[in-house]
């Protein structure tokens, strides 16, 4: 793919003209993606099947506020249907608060695939037509682990399948990505580099947040953001900016 951009309509930009904007001042955006880091235990899962309600029901997660009610195609491998069942029921209770219409929404707008034994081209090659035939505005795929299909410290592997494959397919079919990753064991080196495998885990990514449970508090998680801070756009109680949120553990 090739795009030119003459610089006189770069001078003329408004910033989210096309509506790009999915999540905050273009935090994520259409075409591009946000990794969602955590070690094991964590709480990835549960918060990112929180995250993709959320967008499907136009609500805040985590003053996370999409644009409005998107479309969420969320790709799974790892949860049984119990898990799952467990994880969207609270969601409907909890922040949906039983609403009929946002429980409504959330139906016709989240997808959710369980798929086993698809890695590398062969995955792409399924979300591709699965893209093809959902539509989504948000892909979700958790964890990238169970579908990267290559040695994830091979650092010309991991760009082939994020660079040369999967962002083409965002920009074909015009949807943001989230990737759900585990950190390294031990957490050495700063929190953006923390992903496990190769640093382009880490330069891909337009976004990322950071997942880790509190040491104080093990009921409590500690969400940060470590890229793109401003985009979001968080605040403390006072309302100055922030990176960081607390939120108890199946919240």
């Amino acid at each position: 793919m090739h795009f030119y951009n003459p610089v006189r309509d770069l001078l003329k930009h408004m910033r989210n003209a096309n509506d790009s904007s999915l999540i905050g001042d273009c935090f994520l955006e259409r075409g591009n993606s946000l990794i969602f880091l955590g070690a094991p235990g964590a709480g990835k899962s549960k918060s990112a099947q929180a995250l993709c309600g959320s967008l499907a029901t136009g609500t805040a997660f985590v003053d996370m506020k999409p644009a409005r009610a998107l479309r969420v195609l969320y790709v799974q491998a790892e949860d049984t249907i119990d898990d799952l069942a467990e994880s969207f029921q609270g969601f409907v209770k909890h922040t949906l608060d039983g609403d009929k219409d946002s429980i409504e929404l959330l139906e016709k707008n989240l997808i959710i695939v369980t798929v086993v034994g698809h890695s590398g081209p062969e995955f792409l090659e399924w979300l591709e037509k699965a893209c093809e035939r959902h539509k989504p505005d948000v892909v979700v795929v958790d964890p990238l682990l169970a579908f990267i299909g290559c040695d994830l410290v091979d650092q010309k592997s991991v760009t082939r399948f994020l660079r040369g494959l999967l962002h083409p397919i965002l920009i074909k079919h015009n949807c943001g990505f989230i990737g759900v990753h585990h950190k390294r064991k031990g957490e050495e080196g700063s929190e953006l580099d923390q992903g496990l495998g190769s640093t382009e885990f880490s330069a891909f990514f337009r976004g990322a947040i950071s997942l880790s449970v509190s040491k104080a508090r093990h009921q409590e998680l500690t969400m940060k953001v470590v890229k793109r801070q401003r985009q979001l756009g968080w605040t403390d109680a006072d309302g100055n900016p922030t990176d960081t949120k607390y939120l108890l553990k199946g919240q």
